[in-house]
């Protein structure tokens, strides 16, 4: 690897389908394999929701098979260091949450770290551990349930974020696996902008960022490296702890957010000129139904959207229309980043095998969004985009099912020694590129520039072959 870049594969993935339908698993297996290979990362971090199953008391025993496929493969031999939490007690209610973190490092990184929440130190990697069942004592491994008032109605569900702290080299990072709330009934996205639960989401986030920023201590460690011209000690063979004051860690937050499009613009706009009617079946559920002369537009229910155009329109999102209506991940704006989403929206896709089923979404949400990789503002400053290993978020076997979610990832390259402050990183907030670096930039084979704007920003896309090699944002006046 290169002394000074950490190849960092990020991906979240919603399972929940996989031990429901077992049809599933081999499609997702082929998938993050080709992506390993593909990419060849020296770091892998793969975020797991509702692990078990939505049946979970009956089909988390299908968890094993899974782990036992992963670790045996041929794709992950090399990752001789790994790290695998699974909160699969069920009966433990109150702290039951379905995640899963799966983190695995390749050989040739010589200088990986694990923190320990209860000794307060970094714990050298030096082999794979499985941690299932109860993990609340676990020290490599921070898990919280959301308190009950987060919750819609006040009843608790699998919800909650588990986070990891990394350091590799002398580059410290946090890696946050969320899960949060559902909408139950898309009739009430339809009566109010924003929706009850789209109020507990936002709420929920807030709180995760607030737990985030109150610990644990650590010191700036490029900081250290570049004033100490060595390596960052702390580790349980030989350096202290740290107890210096807090500074900020870069974080990824990376997760299945739930966050839903705005369905009461996207009736609005669909809907223009016509007639609504409403209608209760035999156990008096309401369903709207939207009809232009004869033909029905559009049907939404507690669990019902059909679309007269359901499957194509969403997948396809011609000219990003439904963009615009994402406006759940605004609330967070001035705290975490994400990269251009150029993909289709992940939930809800059809659970069939069919190769139609692969691109057919369910006729139950209005498709969004759910699924999203996001990092904070220091983060950005770890990020490297270079020309010739660009970043990349998209999402995994677009053509292939893969269960009701789509899984997302994110390619990177990591600032990991201590001459990283040098490289040319993602562009911090109202930076514009010096007239030099993107002369330097544009002289690439390939390269276009592609303008957009959002929340009251220009954003400029240096892309090569159509993919993000460098982001800059110059802020509106």
């Amino acid at each position: 690897m290169d002394r000074d870049n950490l190849k960092t594969l990020l991906i979240t993935a919603n399972v929940g389908s996989l031990f429901d339908h077992k049809h599933l698993l081999q499609p997702w297996l082929k998938n993050l394999f080709q992506a390993i290979s593909d990419k060849d990362p020296d770091f892998i971090a793969v975020h797991c929701q509702e692990i078990g199953g939505k049946n979970f008391t009956k089909s988390m025993p299908n968890v094993d098979s899974w782990i036992s496929e992963l670790m045996t493969s041929e794709a992950l031999k090399l990752y001789d260091k790994a790290r695998i939490f699974l909160d699969r007690d069920y009966e433990a209610h109150d702290t039951f949450t379905a995640l899963g973190s799966l983190y695995f490092v390749h050989a040739r990184v010589p200088d990986v770290a694990l923190w320990d929440f209860n000794k307060s130190r970094f714990v050298q990697l030096r082999d794979r551990f499985e941690h299932r069942g109860p993990i609340e004592a676990v020290g490599e491994v921070e898990k919280r349930k959301f308190p009950l008032k987060f919750f819609p109605n006040q009843v608790l569900s699998r919800k909650g974020y588990m986070r990891t702290r990394w350091r590799a080299g002398v580059a410290t990072f946090d890696l946050v696996n969320v899960h949060l709330f559902h909408d139950a009934s898309n009739l009430d996205g339809l009566s109010q902008t924003p929706s009850v639960y789209a109020r507990h989401r936002r709420d929920a986030l807030m709180w995760i960022l607030d737990q985030l920023r109150s610990g644990p201590p650590v010191k700036d460690e490029f900081a250290i490296a570049a004033s100490s011209g060595s390596g960052v000690k702390g580790v349980e063979d030989g350096g202290e702890s740290f107890s210096a004051e807090r500074l900020p860690v870069p974080t990824f937050v990376f997760g299945d957010f739930n966050f839903r499009l705005n369905l009461e613009a996207y009736v609005k706009t669909v809907t223009q000129k016509c007639r609504r009617t409403e209608q209760r079946d035999k156990d008096g559920h309401l369903s709207i139904e939207y009809y232009r002369g004869d033909d029905r537009v559009l049907t939404v229910g507690k669990k019902q959207f059909h679309s007269c155009t359901h499957s194509r329109e969403f997948f396809e999102n011609k000219h990003n229309w439904l963009g615009q209506l994402d406006f759940e991940p605004s609330s967070f704006d001035s705290s975490l980043f994400e990269f251009p989403v150029t993909f289709p929206p992940t939930y809800p896709f059809s659970e069939g095998a069919s190769e139609r089923d692969a691109t057919e979404y369910m006729a139950t949400r209005l498709p969004a969004w759910c699924d999203r990789v996001l990092c904070s503002s220091s983060a950005r400053s770890a990020i490297l985009c270079p020309p010739e290993d660009p970043t990349q978020y998209g999402v995994l076997g677009l053509q292939d099912c893969m269960g009701d979610h789509k899984p997302v990832y994110l390619y990177t390259l990591l600032c990991y020694g201590a001459s990283a402050a040098d490289s040319h990183c993602l562009m911090e907030n109202a930076d514009f590129p010096p007239p030099a670096l993107l002369s330097r930039l544009l002289e690439q084979p390939g390269v276009q520039v592609k303008m957009s704007e959002r929340n009251g920003a220009i954003y400029t896309h240096v892309r090569r072959d159509g993919a993000t090699i460098c982001i800059f944002k110059e802020t509106a006046v």
